[in-house]
Parts: C-alpha cells; sequence; structure tokens
C-alpha cells in the first residue's frame, strides 16, 4: 500500500470507534481487533469506490484520547503494511447496541434501524465489548463471507453507517392545507394594506382642500379662538402662531371688526355628520375665500404662510445641538405653532363614524366603542397582523406539518426564542404596516412611522437571544481538546456523537421529527437530564414575554381606535413608546434566561450534566 494510506485510514477508523472504550479481560486486544476490522473494511472498500460511505473523523481529539488516538494509529500501519499477526480478519462486520442481557437493540417496525440478518447465525462471530462516553453498550460482529457487489459491508449503530435512516416528510394533505391557508393569509394581509390606504386616502381629500384659501381663512379663525382661550387659562402663554392677535401689551385679542362680523361657517360639524355622509361632504368646493381676514391686521398675512408651511410640510423638526439657543428656542416655537395650527384645523375636519359589520366586530372582540369625531383602523390593523400570523402558520405546517411548526427548532423542540421573535415580527410589524400605508393614503408629511428605542430594543434583544443562547450551549463539551495537525476543527468530527437507540445523558435534548415537539418545550430544560422538569427561568421568560407582547398590542390597538382629527392632518408620525421600563423589564427577563443557562451548562455547576 501507498504511503498516504497509512495516512489517510486512520482518520476513518477513528471516525468510526472514537468514544469508545473496550470491556472485557482483554480490553486492549478488543480494542486493537476493532481498529483492525476497521482498517481492513477500509482498506477493501476503498478500490470500490466505497470509502466515503465511512465516518471521517477531524483533527480534533479530546485529551483523554490522545493516547488511544496514537496506538490506534500503530494498529492501522500492521495492518495496511500487512503485518497484522492476529487472527483472520472478516469481510464484513457489525457494530451493534446491546442491552443489558447481551441481545441487539433495533426498532422492529423500522428496517432502516434493524442489524443486518446474519449476525444471529451460527457462524457469526462475536469480536468484543465497547461501551460509549454515555455508557451504552455496543458489541463488534463479524463474518467471513464478502458483501454482496456495491455494498460496504460495514454496519454501526454507533456511527450510523451503513443504515437508511428514517427521514420524516410533511404529508401532502399538510401541504395543501398550507398552500392554503398561506394563499389566504398573504390576501389578508394585502386586503388590509389596501384599506388601510384607502381609508388614508379618503381623509386624505381634506389635505387637498387646504390649498383653499376659504379652508385656511377658517382656521385662521379658529385659530384666534383658541389663542385667546388659551391664554386667558396661561397668562404668559406665547406662540408664534398667535402673533397677528398681540396688542401692544402682549395679550391676543380678537379685533372688534371681526366680532361683529357673521362668524364662519364651518366646513362641517363632526358631531352631525350622519352615516351615509363622506368625510368631506360638507367640506367647501370652491377655491375662494368665504371670508376674509384682513380685518385681523397685516401681521395675519404672516399666520398664513405658517398654517401653509406646517399643513404640507409637517410639524417642525425638534431643535438639534447644531442650533444656537435663538434658533432652538424658534424652532421649538414653530414646532409648537404647527401643533396649535394641526389642532385648529382638526376642529374643522369631519369624520364618518365607523358603522361597518367588521369594524363592530372588531371592537366587540376588544371590548372597545369607537370615539365620536375620530377615525378608527382597528380592521386595518387586524387584517395586518392577522394576515401575518396566518402566513406564519403556514409557513409551520408547511415545513414542519403543524401549526406551530415555525417555532421548532433542528432538535424538533418548540424553540421559545423562535416563539418570542414570531410574536414581536407579527405585533410591531402589523402595526407599522398598518400606521405607515394609512400614511401614505393621507398623503402625510411623514409616511412611515419612527419605530421607538424601546420597541427597536425589543426586536434587538428577541433576535440576538437565541445567537448568545447558541453560543452557550455550543460552548459545552469543547474543554479539554487537543489539536491533531494543528488544523481547524473538522465538520464531519464524530467523535462527540451519540446512540440513535439511547441519547447520552449530557447532550441536548432532542427528538427524532417535529410530530414529537410540544408547546411545554418553551417551560422544559434543553438537556436530556432535565428536560422533563420545569425551568423557572424559562418560565419567566414566557410570562414576560407574554405581558409585553399583549400590553404593546393594547397600546396599538388604543393609539388606531380613536384617531384625532389633528393627527389626520399630520399623519401619525411613530409607533406607540412604551417607555424604558418595557426595555428595562425585557432586558432583565432574557439577562436572568440566559445567565440560567450559562449557570447549567458550566463545569463543576453540580448541573453540567442537565
Amino acid at each position: 500500500m501507498a504511503v498516504n494510506d497509512v495516512e489517510l485510514f486512520p482518520s476513518f477508523v477513528w471516525g468510526e470507534a472514537s468514544g469508545l472504550t473496550a470491556q472485557g479481560n482483554e480490553p486492549d486486544k478488543a480494542q486493537d481487533r476493532l481498529w483492525s476490522v476497521l482498517t481492513f473494511i477500509a482498506k477493501n472498500a476503498r478500490p470500490r469506490g466505497l470509502l466515503g460511505q465511512m465516518k471521517r473523523a477531524g483533527p480534533l481529539v479530546n485529551a483523554d484520547e490522545a493516547d488511544n488516538y496514537t496506538r490506534m494509529k500503530m494498529v492501522v500501519k500492521k495492518v495496511v503494511e500487512e503485518k497484522y499477526d492476529g487472527p483472520a480478519l472478516p469481510q464484513q462486520a457489525a457494530l451493534w447496541q446491546i442491552d443489558a442481557n447481551s441481545r441487539p437493540l433495533f426498532d422492529p417496525s423500522d428496517a432502516g434501524r434493524a442489524p443486518p440478518s446474519w449476525i444471529f447465525q451460527e457462524s457469526t462471530r462475536q469480536a468484543g465489548e465497547f461501551s460509549s462516553k454515555a455508557g451504552l453498550r455496543y458489541r463488534l460482529f463479524e463474518m467471513v463471507d464478502p458483501p454482496a457487489d456495491g455494498r460496504l459491508g460495514y454496519v454501526s449503530s454507533y456511527s450510523l453507517t451503513g443504515l437508511t435512516i428514517r427521514t420524516w416528510t410533511v404529508p401532502r394533505k399538510m401541504r395543501i392545507a398550507a398552500w392554503v391557508i398561506g394563499i389566504a393569509a398573504s390576501i389578508l394581509f394585502v386586503l388590509g394594506c389596501i384599506l388601510a390606504t384607502g381609508t388614508g386616502r379618503i381623509d386624505g381629500t381634506v389635505r387637498w382642500q387646504m390649498s383653499s384659501t376659504g379652508f385656511q381663512y377658517d382656521i385662521v379663525r379658529n385659530l384666534a379662538d383658541i389663542c385667546v382661550s388659551d391664554q386667558k387659562l396661561f397668562p404668559n402663554w406665547k406662540r408664534r402662531a398667535c402673533s397677528f392677535l398681540e396688542d401692544g401689551s402682549g395679550k391676543y385679542v380678537i379685533p372688534a371688526t371681526v366680532k361683529t362680523a357673521a362668524p364662519a361657517a364651518p366646513a362641517s360639524n363632526p358631531q352631525a355628520t350622519s352615516e351615509s355622509q363622506s368625510p368631506v361632504d360638507d367640506a367647501p368646493a370652491s377655491t375662494e375665500a368665504k371670508n376674509d381676514v384682513k380685518e385681523f391686521g397685516d401681521k395675519v398675512g404672516e399666520a398664513i404662510q405658517l398654517i401653509r408651511k406646517c399643513l404640507n410640510v409637517g410639524i417642525a423638526a425638534p431643535p438639534d445641538d447644531t442650533k444656537t439657543d435663538a434658533d432652538a428656542a424658534t424652532t421649538a416655537n414653530d414646532a409648537a405653532s404647527c401643533e396649535l395650527i394641526a389642532r385648529s384645523a382638526g376642529n374643522l375636519v369631519p369624520i364618518k363614524a365607523q358603522t361597518s359589520f367588521l369594524d363592530s366586530v372588531v371592537a366587540t372582540i376588544i371590548g372597545v366603542k369607537n370615539v365620536a369625531g375620530t377615525r378608527s383602523i382597528l380592521l386595518q390593523l387586524f387584517c395586518a397582523t392577522l394576515g401575518i400570523a396566518g402566513l406564519a402558520i403556514a409557513l409551520g405546517l408547511g415545513t414542519k406539518g403543524r401549526v406551530d411548526g415555525i417555532w421548532i427548532d433542528e432538535r424538533n423542540r418548540v424553540s421559545l426564542a423562535r416563539a418570542q421573535v414570531t410574536l414581536w415580527t407579527i405585533v410591531a410589524l402589523g402595526g407599522f404596516a398598518t400606521i405607515a400605508l394609512f400614511n401614505v393614503g393621507l398623503g402625510a408629511p411623514t409616511s412611515f412611522p419612527q419605530i421607538p428605542a424601546s420597541i427597536a430594543a425589543a426586536l434587538g434583544i428577541a433576535f440576538a437571544s437565541p445567537m448568545i443562547s447558541a453560543l452557550i450551549l455550543n460552548s459545552r463539551g469543547l474543554e479539554d481538546v487537543t489539536t491533531i495537525g494543528a488544523s481547524k476543527r473538522d465538520t464531519k468530527d464524530f467523535s462527540d456523537r451519540g446512540s440513535f437507540l439511547a441519547a447520552p445523558s449530557t447532550a441536548l435534548d432532542a427528538r427524532d421529527d417535529p410530530t414529537e415537539a410540544s408547546i411545554a418545550d418553551v417551560f422544559m430544560g434543553e438537556q436530556v437530564a432535565d428536560s422533563a422538569y420545569v425551568d423557572i427561568s424559562r418560565l419567566q421568560n414566557v410570562v414576560l414575554t407574554v405581558t409585553l407582547v399583549l400590553g404593546y398590542f393594547a397600546m396599538l390597538t388604543e393609539q388606531l381606535r380613536a384617531i384625532a382629527p389633528d393627527s389626520i392632518l399630520t399623519g401619525l408620525v411613530h409607533l406607540p413608546d412604551p417607555g424604558a421600563a418595557f426595555t428595562a423589564v425585557l432586558l432583565v427577563s432574557h439577562a436572568t434566561y440566559l445567565g440560567t443557562k450559562v449557570y447549567k451548562t458550566t463545569p463543576g455547576s453540580g448541573e453540567a450534566d442537565g
């Protein structure tokens, strides 16, 4: 054999046998026998192109197995160089798990997990017993007869080599149901978006009327009354928008000529708007001035310019650090003036009452009533959020065959982290899409609402927490590792694997297929030893997450069930902000959860193997 065979075959022998310890009166002989058999199998498989079916180990070896690795290479070299002087090596072999009574373990209902029939023949030789790190027992069976053409000649329930592993697929009915639900959910989400845009467009016709001089004059007259009333309540109160009313003493006074003039006819009476009216049925269609405002004096033109700026551009931005104190004060005054103008204009905006059957159903479900003179887009919010939720359900059915399939991870457990990310995505994204499309239809100065720092932090924590959790779990088992050959860990290193008939007690809990996952997994421990016990930190995390998600959804519904007329003119500029306390509770919850996980996966903690 070529010299490279001496370097090649040890990786396959170690891939098949690492982690096993020989038992019996002569363990060294049994160990050498296993390595020799595996080398002979690999040697015969290579010219037939079957060597790739054997497991190949990477260059990392646990420190406690370094001596065995060196001795194994010497055994391999003897067989490769044909210097092996032990009993004749078999053409076929099987390493199979046995029970306490030394009987082979297998699942009779699954042919892919059954041992080869020849191990039960009288001519079969039993060459030794071995124990895995998990305490599972295996026996080596040898057969003199060569394997059939195209067969490796080796089967192992330890490495799963030569076995047809059962694979689970989503039933066809589930896939069809997933498509139906997915299409329906997509339609529902699009419908919610269309309704939100349409509602905004209907209300947005009022913004078109802002270009009407008559409408702006009405705002001036309404503004004058508000300015005078507010200054009576707060004598030192000042606003740039009210400066046209100021007399020599700094007080806001409506001129006598205006008081004696006929009052301006409002665009409509919001409280008297009938159910059949559109939001602008009674608004003026003419662009001519209904009332002249020259009686207010020369400064009224400045107020008109500020009205047009505020209603067409939006509320002035808050001051920033680059501005001088004078600029900051002016900007703050303009922002407050724009709010005042929006309030004045809002009193002239009629709002149609929500009386449709679906609107009433949504209001009944959440236990609220529509507020007269305000706009509700709860129906749009429910369509958007239910559409996203339905899409998540469809993806779960299509990939895992379960309604909660999107929460099932690669270990076929219901993942707490996946559930958290999904819930926050449904609520936050549903609210964002509804508000954004309402603003787009409205033609508001700011189409896309600002995301509060607390909600951005919630989404960030929800996405970062599972990554940190994975790092904590993956750190387990990396201690006492020696690098062989000073190269990186091979993805085909199977030295830490377990049996498919019984999982090792130190492993992470895993299931054979998604049907074995349970919603209770979000409360239970993640390792085999504690998978049947409730993890208090996970219970706390679940309760707090549900509380915060429902609380924020309630804030969304409160914001969108009664949109004031002034908000209709300016648009909804941000999502509800739950505040710093919200972020603090969420952060503490995840910190406690991750801290508990670190403790449980730290050697010497008393629960390291749990």
